[in-house]
């Protein structure tokens, strides 16, 4: 029989060589693509590391990892095309502390008032409230979650120190 082989686990058919060569990058794909929407909040793992109470919340280890996952990305905060606003490491500080917003009168960041930050309101979806528009941020993702929410609150109301 043409394409037959005897033996144990080989294909016996010609294209069944060419399913089983392709299954484990199929599978690669699909495990890849499933990662790609943040399967730890899924998992019920925290994405954000809250620190021990009393300890203030800085920009390097509890505010930026957030950015850097969730808004630093290829074409929103991130390069290539980030726009005007880059949210990368290095760059969110400047982007962010005390600059004039784009679609509404408030800051972007206040540093020791969350609530007029024009950041924590397009995260809650509120920016309609103070005069903002366009969507609520993450623009097309899955909002973030009130934890990181909040520690984004809490560093700006601790002053939203570069540390």
């Amino acid at each position: 029989m043409p394409g037959h082989r005897r033996g144990i686990g080989r294909p016996t058919r010609p294209e069944s060589r060419f399913v089983a060569a392709w299954s484990p990058v199929l599978l690669f794909s699909l495990v890849a693509a499933a990662g790609c929407a943040n399967g730890d909040a899924t998992l019920g793992v925290p994405r954000v590391t809250q620190p021990p109470a009393g300890t203030p919340v800085t920009l390097s280890l509890h505010v930026q990892p957030i950015f850097t996952a969730q808004c630093a990305t290829a074409f929103c905060h991130g390069t290539p095309l980030g726009g005007p606003m880059s949210l990368e490491d290095g760059q969110s500080y400047g982007a962010l502390v005390g600059m004039a917003s784009t679609e509404a009168p408030l800051p972007r960041v206040t540093a020791a008032n969350s609530a007029m930050s024009y950041l924590i309101h397009k995260l809650e979806g509120t920016q309609a409230s103070v005069g903002g528009g366009g969507d609520r941020m993450p623009s097309g993702g899955q909002p973030l979650s009130q934890p990181e929410i909040q520690l984004i609150r809490d560093w700006i109301d601790q002053g939203a120190e570069d540390n």
